[in-house]
């Protein structure tokens, strides 16, 4: 009987946590983010808060699909990754303006 309550005890626990974070988001998330702002709004203020909470969580919460903001911040690191190297092309094509090497 004791180890069941000990355990009892550990599982509200867990759940206290869980519910205390999730409280915390959805202070700063505000209710209009929530139910009417675009996805990208949404991966934003994920993304803000990925350091302060686990993005599972707030996704959870957000009710936004983990996947679709995985998928959101890859494209978005290879669209800065393209304009970084066409911002280098420029620079090269403005050193050497014909084009041809040395």
């Amino acid at each position: 009987m004791n180890a069941e309550i000990r355990a009892e005890v550990r599982r509200l626990h867990r759940e206290l946590e869980r519910l205390r974070v999730e409280n915390e988001v959805l202070h700063e998330a505000v209710a209009p983010l929530i139910h009417q702002a675009p996805a990208r709004a949404r991966f934003a203020f994920i993304h803000r808060l990925r350091n302060r909470f686990t993005i599972k969580h707030l996704c959870r919460i957000l009710v936004t699909d983990r996947s679709n903001y995985c998928l959101r911040r890859r494209a978005q690191v290879r669209r800065d990754e393209r304009e970084h190297e066409d911002g280098e092309l420029l620079v090269v094509a403005a050193v050497n303006p014909s084009g041809m090497a040395g």
